[in-house]
């Protein structure tokens, strides 16, 4: 594996702040290993997934933020 694509959904924005938690983990499991993450925000979708819809934001998640590793935070 060239690169770990990571993505996270959360509740709010302020939950980004996981975003270097996620970062420090990989690095410090995969050191020799690249990765990049993505924050899903489903604010700017012209049809976002409702809140609550995991299965809709997973979903949606896969076309807008591709990811090898997916975190939901709830």
């Amino acid at each position: 594996m060239e690169l770990i694509r990571y993505t996270l959904i959360a509740d709010g924005s302020s939950d980004k702040a996981l975003m270097n938690i996620i970062k420090w983990l990989l690095d410090d499991l995969y050191p020799k290993i690249p990765n990049k993450g993505s924050f899903a925000d489903f604010r700017s979708l012209q049809h976002p997934p409702k809140k609550g819809d995991v299965k809709g934001q997973i979903e949606c998640t896969k076309v807008f933020y591709p990811f090898d590793i997916l975190f939901y935070h709830r």
